[in-house]
């Protein structure tokens, strides 16, 4: 039985977002269809635990920030992990990981599956993005996340003839077997009336200062949830500024965030920077048929939120556009009904795990018996 080792900087148990919930899927599926998965990644607490049948090794962080951890063990062990692996699957950006890759022999199959780009630091990422360039140039295949991605970044176009594009997908069996929530949580939501819905790290990129200004001139309320660095300040914004129709609700477990999805009259992710790589969270909307406002970034997002189809899109950093969008949902319910069952239809002929999963499966076959062909 083949092993399929991915490497990223964090992963569960110690952190959750949308790039791990990515590793899970694509690690699930793969043991769905007979390989054994690993998970590499890097924690000041580390472990060897087993997750949804993945087994998952943390190294102890030495030192680093926390977009770029590095651990002496990971690079000691790298050897041994390689050989242990039939494919090494990195998922950029993570330098550390990288770097090691490029400066050691690997002759196992590398694939890069590609999620954005670096964003910030331009120039620690002038001297960077040569040691990129040599890495693509080592690796078997790059995969990115969607289509919009390599319109927009400049690198991949460099290397069409690697380029394998598998879109995201959403795991339905996390959403499907969810126990319900109890009276007293749904007392509590049914305050707020007709409410729109933010789920994600609470991070500065994610654009919640607009949704804040915007918030100022919605006739609706907005129910944020997920924790992170900004969470404090957004609590203190909120109460200094008396933003009276925002609610920070915190982590929610997956019963609860599910309940609010099929509460919610619509979705907004207002990220403000290509760090949103793809918005998984925007197939968990799609799903429950929810209709989306998301920012034009030339990621993923407006691959999933397709603008008049499933929702609307507006540029990011504009709460005025995005108050006015807000306000269009809120003021129609036919319009939200149509939007979300155009997302539905749409999540399900794009990002289903049968479509998206399976080309993963094909990928790994050809890379084991040597007959992926690059384009010419």
């Amino acid at each position: 039985m083949a092993t399929i080792t991915h490497i990223f900087k964090t992963y569960f148990p110690d952190t959750y977002g949308g790039l791990e919930e990515a590793i899970r899927q694509i690690g699930k599926y793969s043991i769905y269809k007979g390989f054994d998965v690993n998970v590499i990644s890097i924690s000041r607490n580390p472990q060897e635990i087993v997750l949804d049948g993945i087994r998952c090794h943390s190294y102890k962080r030495t030192c680093g920030i926390s977009t770029m951890p590095i651990s002496y063990n990971f690079m000691r062990q790298f050897k041994k992990i390689v050989e242990t692996s039939d494919i090494i699957q990195l998922h950029y950006p993570f330098p550390f990981a990288e770097i090691i890759t490029l400066c050691q022999s690997v002759k196992k199959p590398i694939i890069v599956t590609f999620h954005g780009e670096i964003i910030g630091r331009n120039a620690l990422l002038n001297c960077y993005h040569p040691f990129v360039r040599k890495l693509f140039d080592k690796v078997d295949v790059i995969v990115p996340t969607s289509q919009n991605l390599v319109t927009s970044t400049s690198i991949l176009q460099k290397f069409e003839s690697k380029l394998y594009i598998i879109n995201l997908w959403l795991d339905q069996d996390r959403f499907e077997h969810l126990s319900d929530v109890d009276e007293e949580f749904k007392a509590q939501i049914k305050l707020y009336n007709d409410f729109s819905l933010f789920v994600g790290a609470l991070r500065w990129y994610k654009g919640l200062d607009v949704l804040l200004d915007a918030a100022k001139q919605v006739k609706g309320n907005i129910l944020i949830v997920g924790k992170g660095p900004e969470g404090k300040y957004l609590e203190e914004r909120i109460k200094k500024e008396k933003i009276t129709n925002v609610f920070l609700l915190g982590f929610q477990p997956d019963e609860r965030v599910a309940y609010l999805f099929k509460q919610c009259k619509f979705f907004v992710l207002p990220s403000q920077t290509r760090g949103e790589c793809f918005g998984q969270v925007l197939l968990e909307a799609s799903y429950y048929k929810k209709a989306m406002i998301s920012t034009e970034l030339g990621t993923g997002t407006s691959f999933v939120n397709k603008n008049g189809l499933t929702g609307y899109v507006v540029q990011p950093g504009d709460p005025k556009e995005l108050a006015n969008k807000m306000n269009k949902l809120f003021w129609n319910e036919e319009l939200c009904i149509s939007l979300g069952e155009n997302a539905y239809k749409y999540y399900n002929s794009h990002f289903t795990e049968n479509i998206q999963g399976e080309k993963y499966v094909d990928l790994y076959k050809k890379l084991l018996d040597r007959s992926f062909t690059k384009k010419n």
